[in-house]
């Protein structure tokens, strides 16, 4: 539905990083409905709200941090370098 609503004619009109934003929103929010629906959502919140001060759930959320920060820096396009060339308008020596 998100995506129908940014739609115009026959593109998005959004920019391609809002874009990919929205739709990363939207698999979130679809997949946590589907956890929801088959009852994993509450597994996992009884789970993390009775262990939340172990070392185990402290070294999950520091290994998902880093990932993501992995993901994110190997994403990121390299920036061009503009050479300028002169041309030697004195001639050859």
């Amino acid at each position: 539905m998100l995506a129908g609503s940014f739609h115009k004619d026959e593109e998005f009109y959004l920019q391609k990083g809002w874009r990919g934003f929205f739709m990363a929103v939207m698999i979130v929010g679809i997949s946590i409905i589907f956890l929801n629906a088959l009852g994993w959502i509450d597994d996992f919140i009884d789970f993390m709200s009775g262990r939340w001060d172990s070392n185990a759930v402290a070294a999950i959320i520091l290994i998902i941090i880093v990932i993501l920060v992995m993901v994110w820096i190997t994403n990121s396009k390299p920036q061009k370098k503009e050479r300028k060339e002169t041309k030697d308008e004195g001639g050859e020596k």
